[in-house]
């Protein structure tokens, strides 16, 4: 995928670093892209994942469950994003999926997890 197509809010699919991945079996996830460094040809990522979705989130994940929503974003299962659990991660193995942009709700709800990772 070329970097230049990426931008904060997308979120694609891809090869997660396993160092960061508690569960081993699946290292391609879903991410929600933070921001893009072209200098570098890199972006930030938070990993996505459609487990436990059923418990409560924390105040630092962006949790993505309304049907509307998900079709927005292109998703097929309610999904979380841990805006704690980041990574640097090259565009060329991933593809772009969606993004979070065409809702409200889900800008803001991304503002205040962003808030309470301290991304912000």
């Amino acid at each position: 995928m070329n970097l230049e197509w990426i931008q904060p809010g997308d979120l694609v699919y891809g090869p997660f670093p396993a160092q960061i991945i508690k569960n081993r079996m699946k290292a391609s996830h879903y991410c929600l892209v933070l921001s893009v460094d072209n200098k570098t040809g890199l972006f930030l990522a938070a990993i996505g994942t459609s487990g436990h979705i059923d418990s409560c989130s924390l105040d630092h994940e962006l949790l993505i469950v309304a049907p509307d929503d998900l079709r927005r974003a292109k998703l097929r299962k309610p999904t979380r994003f841990d805006l704690l659990q980041t990574a640097w991660l090259d565009a060329e193995p991933f593809a772009e999926c969606g993004n979070i942009r065409f809702s409200s709700g889900l800008i803001y709800a991304f503002s205040k997890a962003a808030n309470a990772a301290g991304l912000v």
